[in-house]
């Protein structure tokens, strides 16, 4: 992270293919913080790891197609100048997010949301989604229609069952926070989500205003606390930042209210909802 150079706000950046070593074609999707002292690897990058019995944490990765894996994380401990494989792809599909999973022992899900206002929930552990190797494609997380394709995934803590507490725990995810391409938007309570079997098509996330059916699109679908904030960037670069105990709590049926007013010609690319500690930066 040193070794990108530092800028304002409104500076244009520096285009990443001249900083690591992929074509100018390539699409940086996720950047994930991760200390060098829990990449526990064989040191060769040829030679890959076992996947894990399940008590470390794994690189999540989900592609548009529908396509989901996870892969320890030590199968990424001796990484060369030109990077390594992590996915397989399918012809015309590419990778939508990269998370890092907390430990096995720690109750998480991953919710999946597709174009058209669909979501699917499952767990993260045990024959629900196992660890593969680098090379591997992946299983079906979500069944999609013709012309359909996922276009946010997050991972929710569950908490513990039964009501059982655990100090050093995260706390449950309590909202859900879904985003259009038109700027609408809505909080949903997590277990409006029940977990399901992995492969589905899903339940209704939300819908589209019939107006808005022609053009609009899910964009984002994350997990949230009513105490945290929310950033709104769009495809023109400009970007709005509000509370989410000032977003409407709706159900799965509603279409939302509107979180940002949109020049013509504009649209909301990403949502990134930030933790309690950078609400004062």
């Amino acid at each position: 992270a040193w070794e990108v150079p530092e800028a304002s706000r409104t500076a244009l950046g520096t285009p990443m293919h001249q900083l690591l070593p992929i074509p100018p074609e390539e699409r940086v999707q996720g950047l994930l913080a991760v200390p060098s002292e829990e990449l526990l690897g064989t040191g060769d990058a040829d030679e890959e790891p076992a996947p894990a019995a399940g008590d470390g944490s794994c690189l999540l990765l989900v592609t548009r197609h529908g396509f989901i894996k996870k892969t320890p994380l030590a199968a990424f401990a001796a990484i060369r100048a030109t990077g390594l494989i992590a996915i397989s792809l399918g012809d015309g599909d590419g990778v939508l997010r990269a998370a890092r999973t907390p430990p096995a022992s720690v109750r998480a899900s991953v919710i999946l949301a597709s174009a058209r206002g669909l979501a699917i929930r499952f767990p993260l552990a045990g024959d629900h989604l196992r660890a593969t190797g680098r090379a591997s494609r992946g299983v079906k997380a979500m069944a999609l229609a013709p012309e359909d394709e996922l276009v946010d995934a997050d991972i929710l803590m569950d908490g513990e069952p039964d009501g059982a507490a655990d100090p050093g725990a995260d706390p449950p995810t309590a909202f859900v926070l879904a985003v259009t391409a038109g700027g609408y938007g809505k909080r949903m309570r997590t277990d409006a989500f029940r977990r399901q079997r992995r492969g589905g098509k899903g339940l209704i996330a939300l819908k589209f205003k019939s107006r808005q059916k022609g053009g609009e699109r899910l964009v984002a679908l994350r997990g949230c606390a009513e105490d945290q904030e929310v950033v709104l960037s769009t495809l023109k670069g400009t970007a709005v930042r509000q509370r989410l105990a000032e977003v409407s709590e709706q159900g799965r049926a509603a279409t939302g209210v509107l979180l940002q007013r949109l020049d013509p010609g504009d649209a909301v690319a990403n949502a990134a909802v930030l933790p309690v500690e950078a609400r004062e930066v």
